[in-house]
């Protein structure tokens, strides 16, 4: 049996589509500076001036840690499920956290002047279509994050209303499964 051969119209399609999705972004192109505010030149269009600082970047990083993670699903978790052995999750988290933070500092110095996120130093290193993953991850860690946030606040408030609110949805709406 002969295997047939791929036209060279099909060959070139899949290396211009390969080419396209591990294509990088210059690094120059991101390092340029703003125009100064209030002037508009169209040959020239501005880019995004940096404004934030590291004590800035440090409090993000440190109020998205100590949300409501921290304080209320940690409790919980330690009450119903794990007990003590959370001390030992919270030193496993330090020392990855401990790698992350090595990891984004490897990334700065290897990509400076850029905005500092996954999405960035991907899009610059490895190329368009794992920065598109990354983004899209990135973006989905966030959803989870913010209905994580969602759910345990709103037990931390049906709890101080000493089981209130979920009876009367229950009442009204039916059967929460909970």
């Amino acid at each position: 049996m002969s295997v047939p051969k791929l036209s060279t119209d099909f060959r070139r399609d899949g290396l211009a589509l390969i080419t396209r999705m591990v294509r990088t972004k210059d690094l120059d192109d991101l390092q340029g500076e703003s125009s100064p505010p209030g002037r508009f030149d169209p040959h020239h269009p501005t880019k995004l001036k940096k404004c934030l600082n590291t004590i800035d970047l440090t409090s993000l990083g440190v109020g998205s840690c100590l949300g409501t993670g921290m304080y209320v699903v940690t409790g919980l978790v330690a009450r119903r499920f794990a007990g003590p052995a959370v001390i030992l999750s919270f030193i496993i988290a330090a020392v990855a956290s401990l790698f992350s933070g090595a990891c984004y500092a490897e990334f700065g110095v290897r990509v400076p002047n850029t905005s500092g996120s996954a999405y960035m130093y991907s899009y610059v290193t490895v190329g368009e279509f794992i920065a598109f993953l990354i983004g899209w991850n990135m973006v989905l860690e966030y959803l989870i994050g913010t209905s994580a946030c969602a759910c345990a606040l709103s037990a931390s408030l049906d709890s101080l209303t000493n089981g209130a609110i979920s009876a009367s949805v229950q009442n009204y709406v039916g059967f929460l499964g909970l």
